[in-house]
């Protein structure tokens, strides 16, 4: 986000698509939790309540982010996969509505075929309601794909973790990845460090899937 600080509009629109796709997809996830009777832990409706301080860290410097992770229990592991997985749907639903939103409103479809989020965090020109829409979109869908990546703390981790036999390498393996924070580590490297590009490595993938995702929405 730093990089877009020259451009306050774009700045705003992808502050905006973290913070709605991080507290949506939380209170999505909570909400379906209930309604399949899963136990999650209770957290105040807040932003402070609900962002990663690592996750944060990744979206000011790199781009996309990631919220605290609530594992359910107490439910079958086919329950507590569907509320897991409500939290990155979500928030790839608020990036699509945003993207279409844009393309309704400019009246065409053509800029998405080239924008990425590369070129969003450097900053858009343009109409001021389009270039939030497309910022919040790009964000909101980046911050869903990156929930799925399966590394801790995010969403695709805790998926993983609940199909996964505990074995002894398993157990060393999450000790070594969660408790010293080393799935963090590598997490921030991936969205942060811009190894081998002008934007890291995981978000240049992530970058290259949106691309795809742009194309579905904007009909081609």
């Amino acid at each position: 986000m730093l990089r877009a600080l020259g451009h306050p509009v774009s700045f705003v629109g992808l502050l905006v698509g973290f913070l709605a796709a991080i507290l949506a997809a939380t209170a999505g996830q909570h909400a379906c939790a209930r309604m399949l009777g899963v136990r999650t832990a209770p957290r105040e409706p807040s932003a402070a309540g609900w962002i990663d301080p690592y996750g944060a860290v990744a979206a000011i410097l790199g781009g996309p982010g990631w919220g605290i992770v609530d594992t359910p229990t107490n439910r079958s592991k086919a329950r507590r996969c569907i509320v897991l997985l409500a939290g990155p749907a979500i928030a790839l639903v608020i990036g699509v509505a945003a993207l279409a939103g844009y393309a309704y409103r400019a009246g065409g479809r053509q800029f998405l075929y080239g924008a990425d989020l590369g070129q969003v965090v450097h900053g858009l020109q343009g109409p001021a309601g389009q270039v939030l829409l497309v910022c919040i979109g790009l964000e909101a869908v980046t911050v869903g794909l990156l929930m799925l990546i399966p590394l801790p703390p995010l969403t695709g981790w805790h998926v993983l973790s609940l199909f996964v036999r505990p074995t002894t390498s398993w157990q060393r393996t999450r000790m070594y990845l969660e408790e010293r924070n080393i799935g963090v580590l590598i997490l921030l490297v991936l969205t942060v460090l811009p190894l081998g590009g002008d934007l890291p490595i995981l978000v240049q993938i992530l970058d290259w899937i949106v691309g795809r995702i742009l194309r579905a929405v904007a009909g081609g």
